[in-house]
Formats: structure tokens, C-alpha cells, sequence
């Protein structure tokens, strides 16, 4: 009889490592290459952010993967009709990661190259950027892919209308770039079904929004952070708002906020997902809980270095 040796749990370290390869490029599908063979590879109208949004990005693509899992699964049992991925804050597409040589996938391209969706609906409301992402997308996966120009906050509607049935699965990644989203608009999708995760940056303007008002009584800013959260009160704090809204409308959370760092420790800001629905517990992704506190563990600055390592420039950061 031979007796097989056990392999050996991977490190937080390689997790990550596994992850921001994929999100390189240098896992397999060579998509970088093929874009710049089309004439849509990295350009100038490309978002630039620092390192640490590959923490961001590598929460994102871990969960991609459990998600699907679980949503194929429940589709293949039959009652639902697709699984879909929508992107509040499309991009272009590509990531510049500022102070480096380096480009690396989003988070609606990351989204298509998993495979396991029917549908990819983002939304961007600069044209430049939202043609690109069209062309980008609908070469890696023909046909499954819709674009639109506009802003979330107004278009989501008609998209729920036109798209979502009380019978589809849906992955809904909110990460704003200077607009915010109006979750009483959003909250159109959460009434449309009911099985809905929403992985979201938890940390965004509506804080700059706050501090305006604690600084200066200013109604039009009141009005602007009621539009934002119906549930606002003039003294309260978005977070009040926030945990209340989740709390009704929004389904539980899973897990704690994961906080998101750049250099030195600074948390940019957290991401957090919430679970609308689940069938049998939450057992089935246990392990986002591990590798939240993976990602809350590194910082922008050893993701460059990983970077790096994988780019070929540097042999290890071990």
C-alpha cells in the first residue's frame, strides 16, 4: 500500500500571491496580450490607483469563484433562470497601478474570464471609457456582455425591468469613483429578487459629504446625503443610516469589514459583503471569512512587491 503525503495548506502569502496573478494576467488566459493584439490594450483613459487596489481586486476575484460555484450549482437544480454580474462602476476595464510599469484586469473583465456567469451588465458613465470597456469585454465573452453609458443611479431601472426576474442570481459589486450610489435607487434591484450578494466599497464620499455638514449647516448638502440614504437624519451618521438600511433592505452581513492598505497601514477603505440570501447557512463561504483577515493582513506595498515578483522584476519578497 502507498501512502500518499497530504499537500500542505498554502500560506496567506500565496493566496494572495494566486490571486493577484490571475488579476496580472499571468495565471493563464494571456488576456492582456490578446487585447493588445486588437488595439484595445492599455491606454491613457485607463484608471490609475495605487497598489492596495489589488486587495480590492483579489477579494473580488476570491469570491467571483465562490459565487459561481454555488450559483451554478442552485441553477442546475432548477427555479432559476440565470446568474448575472453587474458592476455599479465599470471603468474601462483595465487598471493602472500608479508608480509601477503595470496594467491589470478589473473588475468587470475579471468578472468575464470566470466563465460562470450568463450575463455582464456594467455601467460607466464616461463614453470614452464605457466604449472601450463594450469592446473589451464582448471580445473576451461575445454576446453575454452589455455596456451602458450612463449613470447607475438613473439607469438601474430600467435594467431591472429589462434583465433581472425574481429568479436571478445576481453578484452586485458597488465601488464607487467620485459619484455615489443612491441606494434608494438601488434598492430597486434588492425588491426585484431576493437573491442578490452585494460585495461593496464601504468607505466612499459620502463621508467627505459628512464632514462638510458637521462644518457647515448647508441644506443642499443635507438633501444630497438624503438622496444617498433615505434613512439620514440631520445629527445622525451615515453609518447610522447605513446599518439600518442594510438591516431592512440590504440583507446580512458575512464576515467583518475588510479594511483595504496601502503603504504604511493607512486603510484606504473596507469592503464588505453582504448576504441576501442563502440556502442551508452560510457554510459554503466559510472561507472568505479566512481570507478577508488574509487581505486585511497586507498592505499596497507588499502587493507591489508580489507584483513585482510576478512581473519577473524581483525573485521573491521572501
Amino acid at each position: 500500500m502507498v501512502e500518499t503525503i497530504p499537500k500542505e495548506k498554502k500560506t496567506g502569502y500565496e493566496k494572495l500571491y494566486d490571486q493577484i496573478k490571475i488579476i496580472a494576467d499571468k495565471a493563464r488566459h494571456d488576456i492582456l496580450d490578446t487585447l493588445e493584439h486588437n488595439s484595445l490594450g492599455a491606454s491613457n483613459i485607463d484608471n490609475e490607483y495605487g497598489a492596495h487596489t489589488l486587495l480590492k481586486l483579489s477579494y473580488l476575484n476570491y469570491y467571483l469563484g465562490i459565487f459561481t460555484r454555488i450559483a451554478i450549482s442552485h441553477k442546475k437544480k432548477g427555479g432559476f433562470s440565470k446568474v448575472v454580474f453587474i458592476d455599479a462602476f465599470g471603468g474601462s476595464g483595465l487598471v493602472g497601478i500608479k508608480n509601477t510599469k503595470y496594467t491589470v484586469l478589473g473588475s468587470s473583465l475579471l468578472a468575464a474570464l470566470n466563465g460562470g456567469f450568463d450575463k455582464i451588465i456594467s455601467f460607466e458613465v464616461d463614453k470614452e471609457r464605457a466604449n472601450i470597456l463594450s469592446k473589451r469585454l464582448n471580445l473576451i465573452l461575445p454576446e453575454k456582455c452589455q455596456v451602458i453609458n450612463g449613470d447607475v443611479n438613473e439607469e438601474i431601472g430600467r435594467i431591472v425591468d429589462n434583465e433581472i426576474t425574481s429568479k436571478t442570481i445576481v453578484l452586485f459589486f458597488v465601488d464607487p469613483e467620485g459619484m455615489e450610489p443612491q441606494f434608494s435607487k438601488l434598492r430597486k434591484l434588492i425588491d426585484k429578487t431576493q437573491y442578490v450578494d452585494i460585495l461593496m466599497n464601504y468607505t466612499w464620499g459620502v463621508y467627505r459629504l459628512q464632514g462638510r455638514i458637521e462644518k457647515n449647516f448647508s441644506m443642499p448638502d443635507i438633501n444630497r446625503m438624503q438622496s444617498f440614504l433615505d434613512g439620514y437624519k440631520l445629527g445622525g451618521t451615515p453609518d447610522e443610516a447605513l446599518l439600518e438600511m442594510f438591516e431592512t433592505k440590504f440583507g446580512k452581513p458575512f464576515g467583518d469589514n475588510v479594511p483595504i492598505k496601502s503603504k504604511g497601514e493607512k486603510t484606504e477603505y473596507s469592503m464588505v459583503l453582504r448576504i441576501r440570501r442563502t440556502q442551508g447557512g452560510t457554510k459554503f463561504i466559510d472561507p472568505m471569512k479566512e481570507f478577508g483577515k488574509i487581505i486585511g493582513s497586507y498592505s499596497g506595498e507588499d502587493c507591489n512587491n508580489i507584483l513585482r515578483t510576478i512581473k519577473g522584476d524581483q525573485q521573491s519578497i521572501l
